[in-house]
């Protein structure tokens, strides 16, 4: 299994929610801090810390990894589908203290790949895959492919 509970980690790094008059820097956990100097790609899993139910699996192929996982722990002060110019964004989002996050860095060129069998094999309850099957999901990522690029070692942390 490329993601697992065994390996999340909490979201944030705070015990009690700031108050204050300025805006404060948001505190995420070190794990997820740490993409955003590294430029990384790769995928993730959100599951929920109480049950431990798989709630959606992304990837980032671009070198936001960083910027793509906290997207779902941000308030969004429009519909959160769309933008200003009716564009998608931002998606589902979560209660960081509520949930935990895996991760796994990637060469970018496998990302998507490797999404594709990380929600085939979770089947988590977030992703709106619309038409695809857990097998047609698994045969667009390529069997051979993704058992190549399972065996390379993820980045460390």
């Amino acid at each position: 299994m490329l993601l697992s509970w065994r390996d999340a980690q909490p979201a944030t790094s705070c015990q009690a929610p700031r108050r204050s008059t300025r805006r404060a820097r948001v505190c995420y956990a070190p794990h997820i801090r740490a993409l955003q100097a590294r430029r990384a790609s790769g995928i993730y899993a959100i599951f929920d810390a109480g049950n431990r139910a798989p709630l959606y699996v992304g990837e980032s192929h671009t070198g936001r990894l960083f910027d793509t996982i906290t997207r779902h722990f941000r308030s969004w002060r429009i519909d959160p589908r769309n933008d200003a110019q009716g564009r998608r964004r931002g998606g589902t989002t979560y209660t960081r203290e509520r949930v935990r996050v895996a991760v796994l860095e990637t060469e970018p060129d496998t990302a998507q790949a490797l999404q594709y069998r990380a929600i085939a094999e979770l089947r988590p309850r977030d992703n709106d895959i619309q038409g695809h099957s857990a097998t047609t999901i698994r045969d667009q990522a390529g069997r051979a492919e993704l058992d190549a690029m399972t065996t390379r070692e993820a980045a460390p942390f």
